[in-house]
């Protein structure tokens, strides 16, 4: 989703510490997967947005 490894490293390590600290947060653990997918997707669109609003502020 991103196009390089480095961010997608990034976005990976974002995912971990937000879902870390949120981690008693979903009620039921069958739930789990989805709680996390959505916070690596919303993490990813996080970092898309940054680098698109950095191309912008650069040209």
């Amino acid at each position: 989703m991103t196009g390089r490894k480095e961010d997608a490293q990034d976005v990976c390590q974002d995912a971990f510490v937000r879902a870390f600290l949120r981690l008693e947060d979903p009620a039921e653990p069958s739930r789990f997967s989805g709680w996390i997918g959505r916070i690596v997707r919303n993490a990813s669109y996080d970092a898309l947005a940054l680098r698109k609003r950095n191309r912008v502020d650069q040209g």
